[in-house]
């Protein structure tokens, strides 16, 4: 075969649709399905919190300003996330390590492009708290819960169905919660449109037709 053939069949491959698409199975925490904040004391659909200390897990309750404190000192009400904590009264164990827990797929999509980006608070902040990605630590504490802290995940992402962990400690008992605001993209896996395809086809048809005279 030619090697300027060669050349514009890689060039057309190349070509191929490869855009970023939004992870869209990826929400916010204390939201319903379309995004919208949840009432009050109702289940998180999309996160459940695993007790590290006694390895089990259980449902995330909502918290807003609807049942006052700790909305104020936490951070107020808006209209993309709500707090999610480990009981109604958003009291947790002294010392206990809360990590809260949501899933997304990357089916259809390349987990090597992929990347999330948000702000997030905890209470409490320093301490235990982190971000864990597929069950790695990213080194990434909250500072708190009256403020955001910014994070960026940009690796460790695989195909498929990932986990995506926020982690805080109760280190003075009393209320514990998380709240996540975050959104991510990857690039799209290559689907050729209909005129690459008919392109290419035609470049292999004549790729055929050369390589038996050339081998005569």
């Amino acid at each position: 075969m030619p090697r300027s053939l060669v050349f514009l069949i890689a060039t057309v491959l190349m070509a191929l649709p490869n855009a970023n698409a939004a992870i869209i199975n990826l929400f916010n925490t204390g939201v319903n399905a379309v995004g919208a904040p949840l009432n009050d004391n109702t289940v998180d659909p999309h996160y459940a919190i695993t007790y590290v200390n006694g390895a089990t897990t259980a449902p995330a309750y909502v918290a807003t300003a609807a049942g006052g404190y700790p909305i104020g000192p936490w951070l107020g009400d808006n209209t993309t996330s709500a707090w999610i904590t480990p009981a109604i009264d958003t009291n947790g164990g002294t010392n206990w390590v809360y990590r809260y827990t949501t899933t997304f797929d990357l089916t259809g999509l390349n987990p090597l492009t992929a990347v999330i980006s948000g702000r997030w608070a905890g209470d409490d902040g320093g301490g235990a708290s982190n971000i864990f990605l597929n069950g790695v630590a990213t080194g990434q504490p909250v500072a708190g819960f009256t403020s955001w802290t910014n994070f960026t995940l940009n690796s460790g992402f695989i195909a498929g169905v990932n986990t995506l962990s926020f982690q805080v400690q109760n280190s003075g008992g009393g209320p514990t919660g998380v709240r996540v605001e975050m959104s991510g993209t990857a690039t799209a896996n290559a689907i050729p449109d209909g005129g690459s395809v008919l392109l290419l086809l035609g470049l292999l048809l004549v790729a055929g037709s050369i390589a038996p005279r050339t081998r005569r």
